[in-house]
């Protein structure tokens, strides 16, 4: 049975409000006369996308848009059960399949085409898709009767501007700066399933988590490689474990048991190392060196289905922590950092 003393029950919304609210979001939605379609999970890791598809459903009412969604390729899902292959549907879908080649954060413009009609590393198919995607991307429009693509305001509802811009959304009870009220479509958008709810709470409840716990999230992989590209403030020691441990060890916080969040095993054991003191939590397995989206991508199913469900879990976990000391530059820290108080919460980078 899934355990009632942790926050993810507490914070989950019962079927009856869950439906109510849906029904009236797309009630709401319908309204707009003009309509974008939002492809998830095409280029990017779970909570990259979710956290941009959640800025975008704002960007769409802040605009008078309606929002639909295209999930059937995501990364994340197997079979074309999409968005429903963990969560609960909350929103009109689109199943047409020229999203897969039409729909995607920055499409090629027509001068763009002209000036440079091949490229050498996209070979022969992505280089047959650019120069009909002018072409395709008019037919996916009319066919779906749709007016936009998510590459026609990407650079908009992804910006910092927008973050800092106020919104008034009764439905939600939003009423200030998108930033900060994003936290309240969470609940609703990021419904889990019954069948991946009860797997959450199960892996949870093995884990045997005391009542008081910090957590940090401990990252490597492509985002430490991406961020020592382009030279951040950290980046000479970033995703180094000492780092983490310094964080730790400098914060002040007197704690004995800790819950890491991390894609790289050899952190936890230095943690361990460093100071046997404390009691150590963690659903990263032994052979975890790093999270690579590519790789990732290439997976069996199986195995990337424990993988998200294993995430969910562990961001779950952060977010019920005493305090949580969150990777400013990784995707799941927006999602725990919008659901925590301000109080209970530090960045390690900036």
């Amino acid at each position: 049975m899934p355990i009632s003393s942790n926050g993810l029950e507490s914070r989950r919304l019962s079927r009856y409000d869950f439906e109510q609210l849906r029904n009236a979001y797309i009630r709401e939605n319908q309204l707009y006369p003009k309509a974008l379609i939002f492809r998830v999970g095409g280029e990017a890791g779970f909570y990259s996308e979710v956290g941009t598809m959640l800025e975008c459903m704002m960007f769409c009412f802040v605009n008078g848009i309606q929002f639909r969604l295209y999930s059937d390729d995501s990364s994340f899902q197997a079979a074309g059960r999409g968005w429903q292959q963990f969560f609960e549907p909350f929103c009109i879908d689109s199943h047409s399949p020229l999203n897969r080649f039409f729909n995607v954060r920055q499409p090629p413009r027509l001068r763009e085409l002209v000036r440079r009609p091949f490229i050498f590393d996209q070979g022969i198919v992505g280089n047959i898709n650019r120069l009909v995607s002018p072409f395709g991307r008019k037919v996916l429009l009319r066919s779906e009767k749709a007016n936009y693509l998510m590459g026609d305001y990407f650079k908009s509802f992804a910006s910092t501007e927008f973050r800092d811009q106020w919104i008034n959304w009764p439905l939600f009870n939003m009423n200030g700066k998108v930033f900060f009220e994003i936290a309240k479509l969470m609940s609703f958008v990021l419904r889990y399933n019954d069948s991946t709810f009860q797997r959450i709470s199960d892996i949870r409840a093995s884990l045997n988590l005391p009542d008081d716990y910090i957590s940090i999230q401990m990252r490597g992989g492509d985002k430490i490689a991406s961020m020592k590209s382009k030279k951040y403030q950290y980046a000479g020691d970033t995703g180094s474990p000492s780092f983490y441990i310094k964080k730790l060890e400098d914060s002040g916080k007197d704690f004995k048991n800790i819950f890491i969040l991390s894609d790289d095993f050899r952190h936890v054991e230095a943690v361990q190392a460093a100071h046997p003191e404390w009691n150590v939590y963690t659903l990263t397995t032994s052979d975890e060196r790093g999270y690579v989206h590519q790789k990732f991508k290439s997976l069996d199913w199986n195995v990337k289905e424990r993988m998200l469900v294993k995430l969910f879990c562990a961001v779950e976990i952060c977010i019920d922590s005493s305090f949580h000391f969150g990777h400013e530059v990784s995707s799941p820290t927006k999602v725990i950092r919008a659901l925590k108080p301000s109080s209970k919460y530090q960045g390690m980078l900036i």
